[in-house]
């Protein structure tokens, strides 16, 4: 009797490993399919324990398979979360091109709407490159701990589409810069910039100038001052849309959003208001 205990005591060890790697793999598999064969390995592990060791060789055999499966899927789905080095070089370019340097300097100074910049950070920062280190024979050996597939069920923009994206931006703020250089009620203090500002200024009304990353603080600085006079009012648009009544007529529509404006500018000179919507 002692004899066939620590039979089954040998077998539980020797399996153990293996079931420990499984039920790991159960918590990072989202394939239908493959979580069924793992399921079934495991539940069939009890029935070993007084198998043949024809039919328990068989099962290690079946269990080497699964993981393999599993291994195999497993690199797929990093793979498709991660970028080569190629592309990691191609990210480093954009991020360094003349658009995002621009546009990110614009979004944090506050000169225009941050929160389309602030997005397509976001995109950028998902996509990492892949860890040379996490091949099929690791991941057969150990699970890598740093990536679930689980959590990965949202697209990654691409690198051509984010690209395409902050030359877009760009040509959009660069629009907007050049709607505040002709706007009157913003330039009417162009008497407070200095000398080399008023330029500048001259030089973005006639388009004989782009804003580059050489010269985009500048460019700050110069609405810096010319809206020292003015309120800057920061709202959280969702915050309104929150607050708004829905289905909501047109009608409706222009008396609430007039309402939320005269409530932010109450008390202050609405010429003098500049909104920006975060």
């Amino acid at each position: 009797k002692m004899q066939e205990i620590d039979g089954m005591v040998l077998i539980m060890r020797q399996l153990e490993q293996e079931v420990g790697y499984l039920k790991q793999a159960i918590n990072l598999t989202s394939d239908t399919l493959l979580l069924q064969d793992i399921t079934g390995i495991i539940n069939r592990i009890p029935t070993m324990l007084q198998a043949t060791e024809q039919t328990r060789t068989q099962f290690n055999r079946e269990i080497q398979q699964t993981k393999q499966k599993f291994a195999q899927w497993y690199i797929s789905c990093y793979t498709r979360a991660h970028i080569s080095q190629a592309d990691n070089q191609k990210k480093t370019a954009i991020l360094q091109s003349k658009e995002a340097i621009v546009c990110e300097a614009l979004a944090a100074a506050g000169t225009v709407n941050h929160t389309a910049y602030a997005a397509w950070e976001r995109e950028m920062d998902r996509l990492v490159p892949a860890d040379p280190s996490v091949t099929l024979e690791s991941v057969l050996h150990s699970l890598y701990n740093g990536f679930n597939p689980r959590a990965e069920q949202t697209q990654r923009k691409s690198l051509d589409t984010l690209k395409d994206e902050i030359l877009e931006m760009y040509r959009e703020n660069c629009n907007q810069i050049r709607e505040m250089v002709n706007d009157e009620s913003l330039t009417h203090n162009a008497d407070m910039l200095s000398p080399q500002q008023k330029s500048l200024l001259q030089e973005l009304r006639t388009n004989a100038v782009e804003v580059t990353g050489s010269n985009v603080n500048q460019v700050i600085l110069m609405f810096r001052r010319l809206m020292e006079n003015f309120v800057r009012i920061e709202v959280d648009i969702q915050t309104i849309l929150r607050r708004c009544p829905s289905p909501i007529t047109i009608a409706g529509a222009k008396q609430f959003f007039g309402e939320q404006i005269d409530h932010l500018c109450r008390g202050n000179n609405t010429d003098r208001v500049r909104i920006i919507f975060k």
